[in-house]
């Protein structure tokens, strides 16, 4: 009786998997290619490159940049000016700028967050003075060429989220 009772049991669950994994028909070539008539809303999102840039920016301070140091002003220049230049190219807003620092931001630990706010205080006293004076001959002793140079609003607004987010006041 137990070895019918395992018999029917075993018939049973063969046909339940039989049923369930039944294939479905597969396209043919020509339906593969027809378009989808389905429309889908597509929500854009901010250029990815546009996160990874100000990545590989703060990375360029953060290495290149060194306080106190001989040739430390004109390397401070360089990083500047690639910053703000980022600044006038980038698509990202300014909270979203914010964001995408304290992103870059958040990994390091208190010490080199504190040794790059110094860094980024150097960086800011010469953008200043690209800003508030004629930096083309600044930017020329620093040997870096600028494409946006002299920058925007916009680009100053930007350039403050970095300062913001990495918790340094302006000078």
């Amino acid at each position: 009786m137990k070895k019918i009772a395992l018999i029917l049991l075993s018939a049973a669950i063969l046909l339940s998997l039989c049923a369930c994994g039944e294939k479905a028909p597969e396209a043919s070539p020509a339906a593969s290619e027809a378009p989808a008539e389905e429309s889908t809303i597509v929500i854009e999102a901010p250029p990815a490159e546009d996160a990874a840039p100000l990545s590989q920016v703060l990375d360029s301070i953060n290495e290149n940049t060194e306080v106190g140091t001989a040739g430390s002003s004109l390397r401070a220049a360089q990083s500047a000016a690639m910053l703000m230049d980022w600044c006038a190219e980038t698509s990202l807003d300014a909270g979203q700028v914010r964001a995408a620092t304290v992103e870059w931001l958040s990994p390091m630990g208190n010490d080199a967050q504190t040794e790059f706010a110094q860094k980024l205080e150097l960086v800011d006293t010469m953008c200043l003075e690209l800003i508030h004076k004629d930096g083309t001959s600044l930017l020329e002793s620093a040997g870096y060429t600028s494409s946006s140079y002299p920058w925007d609003e916009a680009a100053y607004e930007k350039y403050t989220a970095v300062l913001e987010a990495v918790g340094v006041e302006q000078g």
